[in-house]
Order: structure tokens, then C-alpha cells, then sequence
């Protein structure tokens, strides 16, 4: 929630001085809406997918944020066939951004990467912002339904971290490879 009315504001105040920029966050928005609506009762989707819908929204914050926030991604291609939970990567980007880049007067960096290791897929998402709070580690609402999921999907065999790391947090995330099958 707090995603979209952050959204609908910055529409809002794009409306009176920018009426172009205000439209393609309007279709932003509905393609992310779109990505969101399609795909709600499906559990898991290829990583491709999810950097998809990822992207969506970095393109959403990007106009919030300008210049504040950039983004690396390292993902191989023999990782982008993987089956991961759908919508698994925005609530740990937004948190990213919310509480370490955001921040930050000058902004920061996110860097997104996998790796395919044997029978595991390995997500990390690092951001240079401000480092969690100690004892936080993954506490608030928004990682606690991501382990919950994760623990639904996978019962014990995943691994879910946040850690500070430099000036800001790296989160983990170790989940059983599995190729998407059509």
C-alpha cells in the first residue's frame, strides 16, 4: 500500500509540471498492476518473470527518486528459467529502498544478482543505503510474510537473510533450483 499511494502522489505532482512523465508513470503503474493481476494465484513464475515485474517497479521508483537511485543487475542467463515465488524480489527491493537508499540524501545503489550453484539458486540484493537496525534483522512485516512464504513453498530447505553489509544491508536468499517447465 504505501508503494501506491507513493505512486499516485508523485502522478499527482507530475500532473501540473511534467504532463509526459506523469502519463508513462500512469503506464507503469498499469503494467505493474497488470504483471500483479495476472499472475495472483500462481505461486511460482520463471525469474525472468519476476525481474519483469522488478523492473516495472525500479522504472516506477526511478521517477521518485531520479537520479538517487541506480540499479545493477548481475543474473546470468542460466538463471533466469528458475522457478521462484512470484513477486518474491519487490518486497526486498522496496525495503532496499525505503529504508537504506531513501535514506540517504544523495541516494545509493541496489545490485541484484544470482547464481546457479549445483541444485540451488542463490538471490542476493545488495543496497549501499543505511545498515538495518541491529536486532531488525528482517523483523518487519514485509520480510516476515517473504520467510513465511518461503516457508509455505519450501519448508526447511531455503535460507533467508538480512545483514548489514558496508554502509548498508545485503539479503540472501537460497532456494532449491528448479527449471520452469511449460
Amino acid at each position: 500500500p504505501h508503494f501506491l499511494f507513493n505512486t499516485l502522489n508523485t502522478i499527482y505532482n507530475l500532473v501540473a509540471v511534467n504532463k509526459d512523465e506523469a502519463q508513462a508513470m500512469i503506464a507503469r503503474l498499469s503494467n505493474l498492476l497488470r504483471f500483479s493481476l495476472d499472475h495472483v494465484t500462481t505461486e511460482k513464475v520463471t525469474l525472468q518473470h519476476e525481474l519483469d515485474f522488478l523492473m516495472e517497479y525500479i522504472g516506477i521508483e526511478k521517477v521518485r527518486f531520479e537520479e538517487r537511485l541506480l540499479v545493477e543487475r548481475d543474473v546470468p542467463a542460466n538463471t533466469l528459467q528458475a522457478e521462484v515465488p512470484n513477486m518474491i524480489l519487490q518486497p526486498v527491493v522496496e525495503n532496499a529502498i525505503r529504508h537504506g537508499i531513501g535514506n540517504k540524501a544523495r541516494g545509493g545503489t541496489i545490485k541484484i544478482s544470482t547464481l546457479r550453484e549445483n541444485d540451488r539458486l542463490l538471490i542476493t540484493v545488495i543496497d549501499d543505503g543505511t545498515s538495518p537496525l541491529p536486532g531488525k534483522n528482517g523483523a518487519g512485516i514485509g520480510l516476515a510474510n517473504t520467510r513465511a512464504r518461503l516457508t509455505k513453498l519450501y519448508g526447511d530447505d531455503f535460507r533467508f537473510s538480512l545483514e548489514p553489509f558496508g554502509q548498508g544491508a545485503r539479503v540472501r536468499l537460497d532456494i532449491p533450483f528448479q527449471e520452469h517447465s511449460q
